[in-house]
């Protein structure tokens, strides 16, 4: 049953968090640090479920945007061919920043 019911926070913070991508989300210091946006802000609230600690939510977040920057995602992309690699994404960054997926 916990395993059914962690599947499907991982799920929904998958889906949730491909509609929170959107342009302007990197701020235009030198870091390349990511601006708090709104779209920072709705996959923050989906990523503390799966990851409590503030800082690696964070971390869990932008690793999410970079990816998805670097491959020049967009949100239609989540619902094409390109979901699958997507989601490899969204779960490997959660993972690396502590959450505990199933298989």
């Amino acid at each position: 049953m916990m395993k059914a019911v962690k599947l499907g926070a991982v799920g929904a913070v998958s889906a949730l968090t491909f509609f929170h991508v959107g342009q302007g989300l990197r701020g235009d210091d030198a870091g390349g640090e990511y601006a708090y946006s709104a779209h920072m802000e709705g996959c923050l609230r989906q990523v503390r479920q799966i990851v409590p600690e503030e800082r690696k939510a964070v971390g869990a977040c932008e690793c999410m945007y970079g990816e998805f920057e670097k491959h020049g995602y967009s949100l239609i992309d989540a619902f094409g061919s390109d979901f699958d690699h997507m989601s490899r994404i969204t779960r490997t960054c959660a993972a690396r920043n502590g959450a505990r997926l199933p298989n």
